[in-house]
């Protein structure tokens, strides 16, 4: 019961944050239509999908370099920032799609988005079996082949 309490208090407390401060209401208001013009809000759970699985591959990621010794903070700065670039790439192709004219024929950004999520997958594979769990070596090696192919 307190934990009801607790959280009603909460929700309660940020929406009296939203109705006094006039410039968390901006910035949500004004990051709605941005979002939506950068992104196709139809392919909202297909970005939320490769957030997480960017999420994973640095966590796993970190758990390899800490497992086998050369853990650098600073390459941990390069996570921001693949994920900036991730989501510049999925913006612009979506732009492109729209340039092209095609909201209903073209699937660029989708396209973007699978192999991005691909590539992230592979990358998670590759981190789980550097951990010592057992993953499929002749999928990773056929998928090694074409990503060396590209």
């Amino acid at each position: 019961m307190n934990h009801i309490i607790h959280t009603t208090g909460y929700l309660a407390h940020l929406v009296t944050m939203f109705k006094e401060h006039f410039v968390l209401k901006f910035l949500f208001a004004l990051s709605i239509p941005i979002i939506t013009f950068f992104f196709d809000v139809n392919n909202a759970q297909l970005i939320y999908a490769l957030i997480v699985l960017m999420t994973l591959d640095m966590i796993t990621g970190t758990m390899v370099a800490i497992k086998q010794g050369n853990f650098k903070s600073r390459k941990s700065f390069y996570t921001p920032v693949k994920f900036f670039v991730y989501l510049a790439l999925v913006s612009a192709s979506y732009q492109l799609e729209i340039a092209l004219g095609g909201y209903s024929v073209l699937f660029v950004d989708e396209i973007m988005i699978g192999f991005l999520a691909l590539t992230e997958f592979f990358s998670l594979m590759e981190n789980a079996g550097n951990l010592g769990y057992k993953t499929p070596h002749k999928l990773l090696g056929n998928l090694k082949n074409i990503k060396d192919k590209m």
